[in-house]
């Protein structure tokens, strides 16, 4: 049996799911906050910074949540949105494909192959 390649994926959400919501979904996986960095607000909105939140996993599995609208690099036009996430797969696949699914129904999220590894 063949295994199919497992992706880091992103999501861009319409809206922007509090820190504490998202970490309850997480910890059922056994994800944990790992890293979080306070959003550092200016008076344009090209230069500021939202607060970020990284979880991880026992396996490796890896979720990085963005609480609030990323500016991007002006490298790459990104799609309206009120906060954004990333997953990257640890060691199993199956707990990657859980958490990524459980994330979707509470944040209402779509989950999408990274805009990085689009433009490689």
């Amino acid at each position: 049996m063949s295994q199919m390649k497992i992706e880091e994926l992103e999501a861009f959400c319409s809206s922007c799911p509090a820190p504490n919501d998202v970490e309850a979904v997480l910890q059922k996986f056994g994800l944990s906050l790992t890293f979080t960095m306070k959003a550092v607000v200016r008076r344009t909105v090209q230069v500021s910074i939202p607060a970020q939140y990284h979880f991880e996993g026992p396996d490796g599995t890896e979720i990085l949540y963005l609480a609030g609208r990323d500016v991007g690099d002006g490298q790459m036009r990104l799609p309206r949105h009120r906060s954004r996430f990333w997953a990257i797969p640890g060691a199993d696949p199956e707990r990657y494909r859980q958490v990524t699914a459980a994330l979707a129904i509470q944040c209402e999220l779509h989950w999408q192959r990274s805009l990085t590894q689009e433009a490689a």
